[in-house]
């Protein structure tokens, strides 16, 4: 299959993720969380743009599912940009009297008239840097693994465990790397090899899994084959 996003439509995605880096630098400083944030995504999107321009490179062979995915993850990382940068350029724009203090510009009305924390849009922006990654790691590694293969063909109440499974690693690794607490009261973290059966850290993997609509008595049937694809990813280094 080829992949279903164009030369430009990558391009004006580095494009806005530019425009947005150069806007936190002029607001926040060029080592803020926030310009280092958007600056790393700059960074993931450059290497898949050079994907996309490559006719001979693996993402124009990918399976369908997985390149699907990964033109989600890039309306994701697009629609979190531009909200970011929209608070951007309203801050910019005020004079240093009109500035309010201690970082409260991350705060500011929406034309829809929702507060909107900018740090939220930078979690998941984060997390969608994560997924794009993974995905294109996936991709490069060419055939699947053999959990991977097993959890991809769940049907019925458990489909769509895999994509589960990779977006809430994602968004763990993101809520560790800005150093947030999980709402059980522990640090998220990349779930390391001696982390997996922890008791806690499955009870919070289990929640989100019932937040994203599974069935509790699906999650504990596929317990063991969740754990064994988490295993999986972090043995492949994705």
């Amino acid at each position: 299959m080829s992949f279903g996003v164009s030369v430009a439509d990558i391009t004006s995605l580095i494009q806005l993720a530019w425009t947005t880096f150069e806007g936190a630098k002029q607001a926040c400083g060029e080592h803020d969380d926030l310009t280092r944030e958007v600056s790393s995504a700059h960074t993931v999107l450059g290497h898949l743009q050079i994907e996309i321009m490559d006719p001979d490179s693996v993402i124009h062979r990918g399976k369908v599912n997985r390149l699907q995915e990964l033109e989600g993850h890039m309306r994701g990382c697009r629609r979190h940009l531009r909200r970011i940068n929209r608070v951007l350029v309203k801050y910019n724009v005020l004079s240093e009297e009109q500035r309010p203090l201690d970082h409260m510009w991350q705060k500011i009305q929406f034309g829809n008239g929702a507060a909107k924390d900018i740090s939220r849009s930078r979690l998941k922006l984060s997390t969608y840097m994560n997924l794009i990654s993974m995905s294109l790691q996936l991709l490069f590694l060419g055939s699947q693994g053999r959990v991977e293969r097993d959890i991809s063909r769940q049907r019925g109440d458990s489909e769509g465990l895999r994509v589960a499974v990779e977006l809430l690693l994602a968004k763990m690794k993101s809520a560790s790397n800005s150093g947030q607490v999980s709402r059980e009261g522990s640090i998220l973290s990349t779930t390391a090899t001696e982390e997996k059966d922890d008791k806690e850290f499955w009870n919070g993997f289990r929640r989100d899994l019932v937040r994203r609509g599974f069935k509790r008595d699906v999650i504990r049937e596929h317990k063991t084959l969740i754990l064994k694809y988490v295993k999986e990813l972090e043995d492949r280094k994705v």
